[in-house]
């Protein structure tokens, strides 16, 4: 164990644990990180922060076991190239713990690469800058299963609070950060009780993302520059349950790319989004979609930059099949009553769907609200579903009933 006592430690260069060096189960622990913030070299409240001020890595771990790091601060002096912590494993790489940590002024806080068996808990990440260069977002904290040929398997992320603002400014929200990003082989990763705010998105599942198992519970990504949720790559089975996404510049959760496998999303608060609460651009063959209990009101919202009466609560993409929901409320404004912006409780695009099953779900408080059955589509109120082609063949299975709002629905299929 190294110790920490109350300080400000500058490092000029990073600290380094190495298989090479017999570094397995070394634990570095500190006094508290008490130090949230800045140019003080005073550590308030008697804690342990490391600090650097220039761009360079704080601490570097290649192929260790049973490495821990608890209870320290590290500053940045808006550090926008360089990371926290970063662990290039191996395949004896495992048992880390990582905990009661605050990262100020730094981008690339935590980068686990082909690590397993690993936990990250009790995370607060402020202030980060906001580096250039990268279409798509940097990580803030990233899962790697894609690196020396090592997957990510079996890790926990629990009480993470990621706040992606350059500044303290409520207004700002991050050009280029990614609150939490998934790559490669990562499988059975657990994300509870977190937050990823005023990212430019706040979790993404990467497009060459190709494991499974992944598990978010009581998660909320909520003022993105962009997407709240972006789900793609090829792995499978993802689950979101009790999870929130609201006032983002983007989909509240979008399944993008053609994303053809399972995921579950249980009772989901998504609300108040510039564009729809839910996107779900998913393949034909083997995508089974399944959404049940939302609560999701007033997306295409007007205070994100949206039109009203233009996006909807959740947009099929046209060809789309597999796809079940089941109960809550779709529909209302940001308190969830009343009219509010979404076009439709659910549209589905084109006339080319099979196997959905859209029963009991309360669909009023939309824009195009009214009760009818068009000559052409099966509503021009709360659900747009087309009458033709393959939407009202028997074969197709498609069953849409019991929703208040819609009437009177598709055929009776056997």
């Amino acid at each position: 164990t190294v110790w920490f006592p109350p300080g400000v430690y500058k490092l000029g260069s990073a600290l380094t644990l190495t298989n090479n060096n017999n570094d397995d189960y070394v634990k570095l622990e500190g006094a508290g990180p008490a130090n949230y913030g800045g140019d003080s070299d005073i550590s308030a409240g008697g804690g342990a922060t490391l600090k650097r001020t220039t761009n360079g890595n704080f601490i570097e771990i290649t192929n260790t076991r049973g490495t821990q790091i608890r209870n320290l601060g590290f500053k940045g002096s808006n550090m926008a190239l360089g990371y926290g912590i970063k662990v290039l494993g191996n395949a004896g790489s495992s048992q880390h713990v990582y905990e009661d940590l605050v990262f100020t002024g730094v981008a690339s806080c935590i980068h686990l690469l082909g690590l397993s068996q690993s936990v990250v808990r009790n995370i607060i990440v402020r202030r980060p800058p906001d580096p250039s260069g990268n279409a798509d977002g940097e990580p803030i904290i990233l899962l790697d299963g894609d690196v020396n040929s090592e997957r990510v398997d079996q890790v926990r992320l629990e009480n993470i609070i990621v706040d992606g603002s350059p500044t303290e400014s409520d207004s700002d929200r991050s050009d280029n950060l990614v609150g939490l990003e998934l790559r490669g082989a990562t499988n059975t990763v657990f994300v509870q009780n977190s937050s990823f705010l005023r990212c430019k998105k706040g979790i993404e599942l990467d497009s060459d993302w190709d494991g499974e198992f992944i598990y978010f519970v009581n998660t909320e990504v909520e003022r993105c520059n962009s997407h709240g949720w972006v789900i793609k790559g090829h792995g499978n089975f993802v689950w979101l349950t009790n999870c929130y996404s609201c006032l983002n510049k983007g989909q509240g959760i979008t399944l993008q790319n053609n994303f053809n496998k399972v995921v579950n999303i249980i009772s989901p608060n998504i609300r108040a989004n510039k564009n729809n609460g839910i996107l779900c651009n998913v393949g034909t063959d083997d995508g089974h979609i399944q959404i049940t209990d939302p609560v999701i009101a007033d997306n295409s919202n007007t205070s994100q930059g949206g039109t009203s009466n233009q996006a909807s609560g959740i947009y099929v993409e046209a060809g789309a099949d597999h796809i079940s929901i089941i109960g809550g409320r779709i529909g209302g404004g940001t308190s969830v009553t009343g009219t509010g912006n979404q076009k439709y409780a659910i549209d589905f695009s084109g006339n080319d769907h099979k196997y959905i099953r859209v029963i009991g779900v309360d669909c009023t408080g939309n824009q195009q609200n009214d009760i009818a059955n068009g000559s052409t589509s099966y509503n021009k109120g709360s659900i747009y579903f087309q009458n033709s082609g393959n939407n009202v063949a028997a074969s197709s299975m498609n069953f849409i009933r019991h929703c208040s709002g819609f009437n009177p629905g598709p055929t009776t299929f056997p």
